[in-house]
């Protein structure tokens, strides 16, 4: 395993070396000949994504004819060869930054740029603007935020009698709604769930950490709240499926079961209407917000840029970020995530193909993110929480005994102090 393990890593930095080289010889291949500056995008190896971002820049050097920008697509594991990548100082002058971000910026990685944005809150949502501060300084910027919204079987709720759901619905509505929707035939056999999915904590007022993120909050009772809630409905209700009904029904993801007509409600985001489009052609479906408890609140992420601390073009750096950035940039990139400018947003999805009809639940969600924390261990931290929810999902463990393991996960990881550059 050892072995294994060795090899496996040997094989990313090869890989990533000669990725650098190819970045270095980008970086200067045109100034000897024609004295232009050269800019490099990094970003998940993706090849719709690069041909959209690269149109973009190729628009930055016409209106920049000093100035030309190649888009570098990384594949596999991202976020750890651009840390080789910086390490040996071949990173990209701009880089795709999401939930990963306070990886790099506890490592003192990226550009300060709060002082190249002029930003209104009245025209952002800013949490996911926020989602890109470290230490109170913006250090990157989102054109695009994902969430977490409930997408429904429009014919299983007429067929139930069921009202379709509203965007100010409390989470005891939907536990109703999800009951109500779950039939089963004369022999006891599901036909369709109620419900498959995530749910998000937020709504329930919990959190993972305090504001300063050097303490976990998981002995707070609206974490018991939450976990309660969702044990209720799977073993209570029997409105959601356990884990063993799930590998009873083939292992059909919560979006497949849904495609098929085997649920009335999933949780699902902007990236999953496409394939539903395409695909769901026997019954009607739309989208609401997730239901609220305590607060508003949907789980999500936001895809932006960073500029690497030590591009050689720092200036010009700066001004691709904010072309990026702008308006016609975010509508340009957002793709399957909705803006973080409001009035593009609301352009974006007021253009957007139906289904869903229903678009005004997209721009309630972007008022009611949720994103990770932005810890430089959060990867540790999702661990330990996911471990949690799986025992106590199966009931190995109570609400109680699994939060406190976790809380004592949490302490531990906590305390291992980060610094800059480690």
């Amino acid at each position: 395993m050892q072995a294994k393990n060795i090899a496996v890593f040997a094989a990313i930095v090869a890989f990533t070396v000669s990725l650098g080289a190819v970045l270095s010889t980008t970086r200067i291949g045109h100034r000897p000949s024609d004295g232009r500056i050269q800019l490099t995008v990094g970003g998940h190896y993706n090849a719709e994504w690069i041909k959209q971002v690269q149109e973009l820049c190729d628009e930055f050097s016409r209106n920049n004819p000093k100035i030309v920008v190649t888009v570098v697509g990384v594949p596999g594991n991202y976020y750890e060869k651009v840390l080789v990548m910086m390490a040996g100082r071949t990173a990209p002058d701009l880089m795709w930054m999401g939930k990963g971000f306070a990886q790099f910026a506890s490592r003192d990685a990226f550009l300060d740029v709060e002082d190249q944005f002029d930003i209104d809150p009245a025209d952002y949502y800013m949490r996911a603007v926020d989602s890109y501060r470290f230490n109170g300084r913006l250090q990157g910027f989102p054109y695009a935020g994902d969430f977490a919204a409930i997408i429904y079987n429009v014919d299983i709720f007429e067929a139930a009698g069921v009202d379709p759901p509203h965007d100010d619905w409390t989470v005891d509505e939907f536990r109703r709604t999800a009951k109500r929707l779950t039939r089963r035939d004369t022999a006891g056999n599901v036909v369709h769930w109620g419900y498959r999915g995530i749910f998000d904590e937020g709504a329930f007022g919990a959190d993972f950490l305090n504001e300063d993120m050097t303490r976990h909050r998981l002995d707070k009772p609206e974490w018991l709240n939450f976990f309660n809630f969702i044990l209720a409905m799977k073993y209570e209700d029997r409105s959601m499926p356990t884990q063993s009904h799930v590998e009873r029904s083939g292992m059909l993801t919560d979006l497949q079961a849904f495609m098929q007509g085997k649920v009335a409600m999933i949780s699902g985001g902007t990236n999953h209407f496409p394939t539903l489009r395409e695909t769901i052609k026997d019954f009607r479906w739309d989208i609401v917000t997730m239901p609220r408890g305590v607060r508003p609140s949907c789980e999500s992420s936001t895809g932006g840029f960073a500029i690497w601390k030590h591009t050689p073009h720092p200036q010009q750096a700066a001004g691709l970020l904010q072309f990026l950035a702008s308006p016609a940039g975010q509508l340009c990139l957002a793709g399957t995530g909705v803006p973080s400018h409001r009035q593009t947003a609301r352009r974006f999805v007021e253009t957007m193909p139906a289904p869903p009809r229903r678009v005004e639940a997209m721009l309630q969600s972007m008022e009611c993110l949720n994103p990770a924390p932005r810890h430089p261990r959060l990867n540790e931290l999702e661990r330990a929480i996911d471990e949690t929810m799986g025992l106590m999902l199966e009931r190995k463990q109570t609400p109680e005994q699994a939060l406190r393991m976790c809380g004592k996960q949490f302490e531990k990881i906590l305390s291992r102090e980060y610094t800059m550059g480690r």
